[in-house]
């Protein structure tokens, strides 16, 4: 195929992968700095024998160079990989200032692509499946660690998925049982007086209060209920750290750590329950506060996760929408200090609910963030402008995020989809060489260094 090109002085024939292109040498003077600007007989690119230069490069990608040369700006499509572009203008000696702003997109969209595939490999090399490329474990550990974090690597692992997730929603539903007036019991007058030095713990508590509180003792079967519930879920977490690969990274998870202080907390409880009576007032204290930190059983939620894998994307879409949630929680602060300033300017003498800055600036945070409970209500017409100020602000203020966001967790979910497709197709690829080779340029910013490739491995 042969591309004949019309312009002024001698021409030259260049061969680009096989593809014959003839322009005029001083289209070639366009970009003075650049390799085609000083084409020699006496380089290895020239054949004598067919007067011509060859380069063994894309043909279809050399098109939009010499395309430059002509135009004395860069266009490139926008479905072309950027990186391999800049590849080429790096052989051809071009600098990307010659890059038009139009094309800016198409240059580097393929960066973040790139990112987002290598966060994603991070984060796959942290789940069960990475294990298996570990020489290291028994193939019984690896096994017995893929039963217990893959619901998909077998049927039996799928049943005790679904077995462990009942055992969650079980205790989660006796608690919420245990909580109804019907399913409490009285505690007997020993217990009282043991509660007794609780309740002196928390200051000056009435006698109705006090009554309540004989009263919460949770009924003895939803108990045991919770208590068998959660020596399976506890015993099946120390078997998942024992067996796990990564024990430092399965600690430092922002999952299991909260969890696994949870269920310290619930079987100290459990185990100073037993000997209540007996409590004297400093264990008692710390009976107080472990039973506190059993708040923290609550992470045993994300179990459910396993189910659907791509839950997992929402806390990557998270750590990877830092800068936006920062704009998000400053915008707000702003916003909430001016209408509370404002709102207590106006209302402080009229209304007695936001006679104090606190008041009004919780009354601004709540309406900017389009919840309104109705609490407090401005009675000056004055103050109705400035509310129905602050509700138009908090709409903007919050679509303008949020929306960058959505769009954050779309990508993330799509890529998601590829990455574990591609990753259980090619198991090499889980080898570092194999995710970074090739990607090392998309992966350094306009000044030559290397971004920091963000670690996600401690999300879920």
């Amino acid at each position: 195929m042969e591309i004949k090109l019309q312009t002024g002085s001698s021409k030259i024939r260049l061969n680009v992968g096989g593809t014959h292109f003839e322009t005029f040498n001083s289209t070639l003077k366009t970009f003075p700095e650049s390799k085609l600007a000083h084409l020699s007989k006496h380089t290895n690119h020239f054949d004598s024998e067919k007067n011509e230069y060859f380069f063994d490069r894309n043909p279809i990608l050399f098109a939009f160079i010499l395309d430059a040369y002509r135009k004395e700006e860069i266009h490139l499509p926008s479905d072309i990989c950027g990186p391999t572009f800049r590849k080429e203008l790096e052989f051809w000696e071009l600098s990307l200032s010659h890059v038009a702003p139009c094309c800016w997109e198409a240059l580097y969209k393929s960066d973040d692509d790139v990112k987002t595939v290598n966060k994603l490999m991070d984060n796959y090399k942290k789940n069960a499946h990475f294990c298996m490329t570990q020489d290291n474990l028994s193939a019984c550990r690896k096994r017995l660690w893929m039963f217990l974090e893959d619901p998909h690597s077998s049927y039996f692992a799928m049943a005790w998925v679904t077995f462990m997730s009942i055992l969650v929603i079980a205790a989660i539903v006796a608690e919420m049982m245990a909580s109804l007036t019907d399913f409490k019991e009285e505690f007997s007058e020993k217990e009282k007086q043991a509660l007794d030095l609780i309740l002196d713990m928390h200051g000056d508590i009435n006698n109705e209060t006090a009554k309540r509180i004989y009263a919460m003792k949770p009924n003895r079967y939803l108990s045991l209920t919770v208590t068998c519930c959660h020596a399976i879920l506890t015993f099946e977490f120390i078997i998942s750290f024992i067996v796990c690969p990564i024990k430092r990274d399965f600690i430092l998870n922002t999952v299991r750590t909260p969890l696994m202080f949870g269920y310290i907390c619930f079987w100290v409880t459990y185990s100073m329950e037993k000997y209540f009576l007996s409590l004297g007032p400093t264990v008692m204290l710390v009976y107080v506060i472990c039973k506190y930190g059993t708040i923290f059983k609550i992470a045993r939620l994300f179990y459910l996760s396993k189910y659907v894998p791509a839950l997992k994307v929402v806390g990557l879409t998270f750590a990877a929408s830092i800068s936006e949630l920062k704009i998000l929680v400053f915008l707000l602060g702003v916003l909430v200090c001016a209408f509370g300033k404002s709102m207590y300017s106006l209302e402080s003498i009229h209304n007695d609910d936001m006679n104090n800055l606190f008041a009004t600036s919780y009354w601004a945070l709540i309406t900017l963030t389009t919840v309104g409970y109705g609490d407090m209500i401005p009675n000056t017409k004055l103050g109705h402008v400035v509310a129905a100020l602050c509700a138009v602000c908090g709409i903007i203020v919050l679509a303008l995020p949020i929306g960058i966001i959505a769009s954050t967790f779309n990508k993330l979910y799509n890529f998601n989809s590829y990455v574990i497709t591609h990753v259980r197709r090619n198991k090499d690829v889980l080898s570092d060489s194999k995710i970074r080779k090739g990607t090392d340029n998309a992966e350094k910013d306009s000044d030559g260094r290397r971004d920091k490739v963000y670690n996600v491995n401690r999300v879920f």
